[in-house]
């Protein structure tokens, strides 16, 4: 049976890594790192961005736990966190620069409308053990406001102070064998498969997208707070020596909606 939907990539907003110099390295005490003041203001104009002309009706955001990801999706797409789109929501202002109509901005981010959830398989490839920037902190403690809006699904983030996820093992070991890191990219792909949502916004990370998520081969940079939307269709088959009686494979194709950020 296949499965068609649009799929809206984001990358998240420039963070405190992105601008240190090799003479301010990103230090174990930087795990983690937060968006910089630039980086807030460029998630609040995210809906001033020619990718979100491509938005029809998204009801699912799926962010990446690091706190860049979380931030740049609250700043872009919450009213509690963008003045500017809570004007819209509760004072029926049009959104400066915006380009979306006004009513299309409410329908669209109204409260309840759409589900937040975080997932770590979508985090940041690690190059070696020092990337302290790329390692979550745990939920319990993410700012309240940060657990309020997401949902941590209990399966993919267990609470354990060494689980997999928040010490970059198992699967999350991406410095020591790459194709770990195409197992949880493609265990995310057939969860955004059998989710019911047919429109789905995903902000993740710029090696990620470009090395994983993206189609191959992508020879564009992704720059920090940029958008880039597909559509995304699956093709699932009985494989031949069908282990469980619900095994399928999933091909996924995917073809690029225009424009895109600039």
């Amino acid at each position: 049976m296949s499965k068609t939907k649009r799929i809206h990539f984001f990358r998240h907003a420039q963070a405190e890594h992105n601008v240190w110099s090799e003479k301010y390295p990103v230090r174990r005490e930087l795990r983690d790192t937060s968006l910089t003041a630039v980086g807030i203001e460029q998630a609040k104009g995210i809906l001033t961005s020619a990718a979100v002309a491509n938005f029809q009706h998204p009801t699912l955001l799926v962010s990446s736990p690091l706190r860049r990801c979380l931030q740049t999706a609250l700043y872009a797409f919450h009213p509690e966190f963008n003045e500017n789109l809570k004007a819209t929501l509760e004072k029926n202002k049009e959104f400066p620069n915006g380009c979306l109509p006004r009513n299309m901005i409410q329908k669209i981010l109204k409260k309840g409308n759409i589900k937040w959830e975080a997932d770590p398989r979508i985090m940041e490839c690690i190059n070696c053990k020092g990337s302290w920037a790329h390692f979550p902190t745990p939920v319990e403690e993410l700012p309240a406001e940060i657990q309020a809006a997401f949902t941590f699904p209990d399966d993919l983030f267990p609470q354990e102070k060494d689980a997999e996820w928040l010490e970059r093992k198992g699967m999350y070991k991406d410095y020591t064998l790459r194709t770990l890191a195409w197992r949880r990219v493609n265990q995310f792909c057939d969860y955004l498969y059998s989710r019911p949502e047919e429109e789905i916004i995903v902000v993740a990370h710029g090696q990620l997208l470009e090395q994983f998520l993206f189609p191959f081969p992508w020879d564009q940079p992704v720059p920090n707070a940029s958008g880039y939307s597909f559509t995304v269709t699956w093709e699932a088959s009985t494989p031949k020596c069908q282990k469980k009686p619900k095994d399928v494979d999933l091909a996924m194709h995917m073809e690029e909606i225009k424009p895109r950020i600039q």
